[in-house]
């Protein structure tokens, strides 16, 4: 149930999320920043870790999307293994 949407924040959270971070990390190089590389690949690492259990914690409060959200974790916790992984082989 909800897997269109699953899907839509799994793909936003473990591509476009890091990505943002890789684009930005080349802006600020652009820009005559003088961050570290490991800095800088840190960095898209953590933005490529799937959707944490907070945003469970929040959703289960406020009693919204409840299933949504933990498909998204399930779903993200899975898919990061392959996404991190191409990662850490691109650096």
């Amino acid at each position: 149930r909800g897997l269109g949407e699953v899907s839509i924040i799994t793909l936003l959270k473990l591509v476009v999320s890091p990505a943002l971070v890789i684009a930005m990390a080349y802006l600020a190089i652009a820009w005559g920043s003088t961050v570290s590389e490991l800095w800088i690949k840190a960095a898209i690492l953590l933005a490529a870790m799937p959707t944490g259990t907070l945003a469970f914690v929040i959703a289960q409060k406020h009693h919204t999307a409840e299933q949504r959200v933990s498909g998204a974790i399930l779903v993200s916790s899975i898919v990061s293994v392959v996404t991190i992984s191409l990662l850490i082989s691109w650096f």
